[in-house]
């Protein structure tokens, strides 16, 4: 039985999301709470809030990735795992809280405080991938005459590739969930309507912010990656006899 392409589970959950956000626009403006901005606008908004954190987050954590490599396996290891244990048990909301004073009210406190908590998630995928590489493919591809540039582009990238991908998909859906809070500080997203919904009782006007950033979320996830494709894998093996 052939498989379904990679691209139509995205395409089939982004197409939901598009929908989800256009049949609740009309029911967003009743009740207590009146938007300025449609549900639309939020959705881009919310889309932008995400993005941007993962970029955000994103280079630092090929910094720290580049500068260990450079160093030597266990420079800063240590030190980033306590880090990174660290920033994980500190609430969102507090780490807001302290860059409100830095940063003002808008979209530069959440995205900042997004960024943070995206680092080192991708650090970890970015090193726990090329850590997966078996020491025998690296050694026969030197034995072959790679140069590091040619080994790194044509066979540790395209084998590392599937742990960061999965990575990459874990922190885009963790951002997509943490940037409702963006309400709170003015930046918008569907956390506008989630906190007017709270504070009016009203659980229709939480759903509609809820369910596309649980959509959105989705087609995150859905996102995948296929090894099948390039021909490092075929090399690797090649490489290991």
């Amino acid at each position: 039985m052939k498989r379904a392409p990679l691209w139509l589970a995205p395409v089939l959950w982004l197409a939901g999301f598009v929908l989800l956000v256009l049949y609740l626009d009309s029911f967003l403006a009743t009740g207590l709470f009146q938007p300025r901005r449609r549900l639309p606008q939020l959705a881009w908004e919310h889309l932008q809030l995400t993005l941007g954190a993962f970029v955000f987050g994103a280079i630092p954590a090929l910094g720290l990735f580049l500068l260990q490599r450079r160093a030597g396996p266990g420079f800063l290891k240590g030190f980033l795992h306590r880090v990174s244990i660290f920033t994980e048990t500190v609430p969102t909301v507090a780490l807001l809280a302290l860059l409100i004073p830095l940063a003002g009210y808008g979209n530069l406190p959440i995205l900042l405080a997004l960024g943070i908590y995206g680092i080192f998630p991708l650090y970890t995928a970015l090193d726990g991938g090329f850590r997966s590489i078996p020491r025998q493919i690296l050694e026969n591809a030197s034995g072959l005459g790679f140069n590091p540039r040619q080994r790194l582009w044509k066979i540790e990238l395209p084998l590392a590739l599937p742990v960061l991908w999965a990575g990459v998909r874990t922190t885009l859906v963790n951002l997509t969930a943490a940037a409702t809070l963006g309400a709170t500080v003015g930046a918008g997203g569907f956390g506008a309507p989630i906190i007017a919904g709270i504070r009016s009782s009203d659980p229709l006007l939480i759903l509609q912010g809820a369910l596309p950033s649980a959509f959105l979320a989705l087609a995150f996830d859905s996102l995948s990656y296929s090894r099948t494709g390039p021909d490092a894998p075929v090399r690797a093996r090649r490489l290991r006899s």
